[in-house]
């Protein structure tokens, strides 16, 4: 559905379309095609990454704090509720607090200020939670 959603809005730009293209092999929603890319990208990660390097979790499954944080080495435990965005349900200034949130969060473990996330300031995030 999200994919749906995404490729059903015109791209802005040659960049998105570009990308689309080069992703999925079309610029234009196509169900079977997404999902094959998609499992297609999942075999190679997981051929790729060692099983002790990776963790696959479904968070709409359930799937949380309770597998992500022995994962990471984290002992903690916590009774918050992993993050979630969805504008699709969390509109207006439920989304903009949520968002602001995960904003000030991301600038605080940006160290470096590269604009990426290494994964010991990702740990680091993830113990002030």
């Amino acid at each position: 559905r999200s994919a749906h959603q995404q490729f059903s809005r015109p791209p802005r730009g040659d960049t998105i379309g570009r990308n689309r293209l080069a992703a999925f092999g079309s610029e234009r929603y196509d169900a079977a095609l997404y999902l094959k890319r998609f499992l297609a990208h999942y075999a190679r990660v997981l051929s790729l990454v060692p099983c002790c390097q990776l963790l696959v979790i479904d968070v709409t499954a359930g799937d949380g704090w309770e597998r992500l944080g022995p994962f990471l080495g984290l002992s903690r435990k916590t009774d918050r509720a992993m993050p979630r965005i969805n504008p699709g349900i969390d509109g207006g200034a439920d989304l903009a607090r949520a968002k602001a949130e995960a904003d000030e969060l991301f600038r605080r473990g940006d160290v470096d200020g590269d604009g990426f996330l290494t994964f010991q300031e990702l740990e680091t995030i993830i113990r002030t939670l």
